[in-house]
């Protein structure tokens, strides 16, 4: 096998994942010594991973244009080469991107004040030309992709499962509705399950694509604060939209704030902060006034089919 082969090999071992990231990261520190190519194709004959195997991988990934990347190319963000877990292999389908992202965030049991926010942050932030990054599961993930789609701005869903796994069925038609221009991603073999243990793995890459993560709603157990530790620890920054104290999808978010998050109640205190020069083609179709949030929602929803 090639060196690319392996490292798609490397991607399809199911146990010991721990194990294929700790190769990854000599490969990468290395820069693909001897020692750590012995490492890789002791750890594929372990597995008993064949050639067949991954040229059957291939070709079904051409079959459904999705395109592999390693560490040997140079689509392969930067941001996951410094990451203690980088992924051997990228699965990805969709438009390329350049755009600085922001992760938007949030429990999957969305009120509908997280559901009115996740859109209208998207929304908005998209218009800007700010990529939107998350991670599809049902919630505030969701509308935050809704948002970005309706702006037909850069939509990033990093998946929990393989990338041809229809997960979550909830989401079947807005994938649909996605496929045209935005960008699905997965570490995971084509196949593979949404099993529980992914879903931190998945917020890791979140938190390193993403410039700065805003977390719309979330309770004191939500992932979403897996994926704003990921990017504490990476040395992003965290935006928080605070909630009521009686709520308990607010309690993980004002938690967020009381030990730091910047607190934010506009897209225009992101854009400040983070130093962003209004764009004059989107400055019109933008504003601060309620009629227009709710004038901004009524089209999505007309659209979209949400309330």
């Amino acid at each position: 096998m090639d060196l690319k082969k392996q490292l798609i090999a490397l991607g399809e071992i199911r146990k010991e994942r721990n194990k294929i990231y700790k190769v990854t990261r000599k490969l990468i520190e290395t820069n693909f010594s001897k020692k750590s190519m012995k490492n890789l194709e002791k750890a594929i004959a372990s597995a008993n991973i064949e050639e067949k195997t991954v040229i059957k991988i291939e070709t079904l990934c051409k079959k459904n244009g999705i395109k592999i990347i390693t560490p040997l190319d140079q689509e392969y963000p930067q941001e996951l080469k410094i990451l203690d877990s980088p992924p051997p292999v990228l699965y990805v389908k969709g438009r390329e991107w350049s755009n600085e992202l922001i992760a938007i965030v949030g429990s999957r049991k969305a009120s509908p004040y997280g559901v009115h926010l996740a859109q209208l942050f998207a929304y908005k932030l998209s218009l800007k030309g700010i990529g939107i990054i998350s991670g599809f599961a049902v919630g505030i993930d969701r509308y935050a992709h809704i948002g970005a789609l309706r702006a037909e701005g850069v939509n990033i869903a990093v998946l929990g499962c393989g990338i041809l796994v229809e997960y979550p069925k909830e989401n079947l038609l807005l994938r649909r509705k996605m496929r045209q221009q935005s960008t699905f991603l997965s570490e995971f073999p084509l196949f593979y399950p949404p099993y529980r243990h992914n879903f931190p793995l998945r917020n890791r890459v979140i938190a390193a694509l993403a410039k700065a993560v805003l977390v719309v709603e979330a309770n004191e157990r939500s992932g979403a604060l897996i994926t704003a530790n990921y990017a504490l620890e990476l040395g992003k920054d965290i935006f928080a939209i605070p909630g009521r104290i009686t709520d308990k999808q607010a309690k993980g978010v004002n938690r967020l704030i009381q030990e730091g998050a910047y607190l934010v109640s506009s897209v225009d205190d992101i854009l400040e902060y983070m130093g962003y020069i209004r764009n004059s083609r989107t400055t019109s179709k933008t504003t601060s006034s309620l009629k227009k949030n709710s004038e901004d929602l009524d089209i999505i929803n007309a659209l979209y089919g949400e309330t």
